[in-house]
């Protein structure tokens, strides 16, 4: 052993260096955890938007050498991701098992939640919704072109229309506030009778 080796050696003998290790997450929370590193279980903090996933990779270095001061970074895999994401920090993203969520400028938000997925506006209110084999829709809707329902609809509200409606099957009508009645009732055939109209001369 030369000089040089014999120092480093000493030196560590009396100052311990911490290298960083590979560990295995044993335990993850908000901004803290713990890992097994060499079948040991060490205490770690993390800055990572998120919560690191039970059982994924991750490096350990101790800044500043210290052991108190280990920090955990490079994760595998993670249990929650929740940050904000731009320059002007507008796009704010939330991701775990059960919500997959998008929000832009406070008002705008695309969100799936346990197979409910929903498009939304806070101001002016709208929104578009799937919730199982129903689309649900909040806001005014404008159609440019055939709109063609081949089930039956039901309105709660009032029906304006600019121009005539046709069908081909019988249109019913109960609203007494409408300004154009349609009847439901079928009216009777008028059936020709005998001539009544008075004979000359009589």
């Amino acid at each position: 052993m030369n000089i040089a080796e014999s120092i480093v050696e000493l030196w560590k003998s009396v100052y311990t260096l911490y290298f960083p290790k590979f560990g295995i997450v044993k335990k993850g929370e908000k901004n803290a955890g713990s890992a097994n590193v060499d079948k040991e279980s060490k205490p770690f903090r993390y800055n990572f938007p998120g919560k690191p996933k039970k059982g994924a990779k991750c490096i350990l270095i101790h800044p500043d050498n210290s052991a108190e001061r280990a920090h955990a970074i490079d994760f595998s895999e993670f249990a929650e991701i929740k940050t904000t994401i731009g320059e002007v920090g507008n796009l704010d993203i939330e991701l775990n098992d059960d919500t997959f969520k998008l929000e832009y400028d406070k008002n705008y938000t695309v969100e799936i939640v346990k197979g409910k997925f929903a498009v939304k506006q806070k101001v002016p209110p709208l929104s578009f919704t799937f919730e199982g084999s129903t689309i649900k829709f909040e806001g005014d809707i404008e159609v440019k072109g055939k709109l063609k329902v081949t089930k039956d609809v039901t309105m709660e509200g009032k029906l304006d229309v600019a121009k005539d409606i046709s069908s081909e099957a019988e249109v019913t009508a109960n609203s007494k506030g409408a300004k154009t009645k349609l009847s439901k009732h079928k009216h009777a055939t008028a059936i020709p009778g005998p001539d009544i109209s008075p004979t000359p001369g009589t």
